[in-house]
């Protein structure tokens, strides 16, 4: 059997994308994973469509924005090993 986590929603919070993006990256993957189940698909409401559309877009910035930090690093390092090369 397996268990699906879906973390509990407090009365009243909406799941816009401000605050889906508190939430930490794996809650999400969980939630998008729970939402996107063949079960879930029959069974949502217009609210859980929003949801799993919003926490989706979270997602994608998320990996937007760590390809974008470690492209940085990786300048960072090449700009490093030139001006060590420069030196000598």
């Amino acid at each position: 059997i397996k268990v699906i986590y879906i973390p509990n929603q407090q009365k009243g919070e909406k799941m816009n994308i401000q605050t889906l993006s508190k939430k930490p990256t794996w809650e999400l993957k969980l939630m998008v994973k729970a939402l996107s189940s063949p079960v879930s698909l029959f069974l949502n409401d217009e609210k859980a469509e929003e949801r799993l559309k919003n926490a989706k877009i979270v997602l994608e910035n998320r990996e937007r924005a760590e390809e974008i930090r470690q492209r940085k690093i990786a300048i960072q390092r090449v700009d490093a090993q030139t001006k060590s090369v420069k030196k000598w």
